[in-house]
């Protein structure tokens, strides 16, 4: 009986292996060229995502505003957004349930950029912006990172000590459906 057990094991482990081998998935491609694949894929997404900031036409629709004590308010994305227009920055805080100085629930506010500076993340394909602007308001500095799914994070600082958190995805400005209130400063 022993003997019989062990004949039908060692019968049925080359056939249980042979069930196994499908030529189909030999096909199949190994996870390392899989990794190998989406990090080329990545990469190029974020080669592209530096090229529209080099143009400097885009916009960061926000979805999500945090302030400086780490609060999140959900916001429309059509008024609450950054715009970099070549040489003009344009910052819009707005509500859908209010009427602002604006005319769309917050503040526009529009002015000169006096620097603009990309670096890229080669590691990680995230791409980097620092840029000022000078308004009639003052001075504000807007840090941006974008991750290569177009998600962005902008933090803006005025000089006076003030920070909101912008949190959303990168358009291009004519791909980009926001709207402009009346400039407030």
């Amino acid at each position: 009986m022993k003997n019989l057990i062990i004949t039908m094991a060692l019968v049925a482990i080359p056939l249980a292996a042979n069930a196994q081998f499908d030529p189909e998935v030999a096909q199949q491609k190994t996870k390392k060229e899989i990794k190998e694949e989406k990090k080329q894929e990545r990469q190029k997404i974020a080669a592209a995502i530096k090229n529209v900031m080099e143009e400097k036409q885009f916009v960061l629709e926000a979805d999500m505003i945090f302030n400086r004590y780490g609060q999140s308010f959900p916001v429309a994305r059509n008024i609450n957004f950054i715009m970099i227009d070549s040489t003009q920055a344009t910052i819009q805080l707005g509500s859908a349930h209010r009427i602002g100085w604006n005319g769309v629930g917050g503040v526009t506010i529009q002015g000169n950029i006096t620097k603009y500076d990309i670096s890229m993340n080669k590691r990680k394909d995230n791409v980097s912006l620092t840029l000022y602007v000078l308004s009639n308001l003052g001075n504000f500095d807007i840090r941006l990172n974008i991750n290569s799914a177009g998600n962005a994070t902008a933090t803006v600082r005025d000089n006076r000590g003030g920070m909101l958190r912008y949190d959303g995805e990168l358009q291009t400005l004519g791909g980009s459906s926001v709207y402009v209130g009346n400039r407030t400063f």
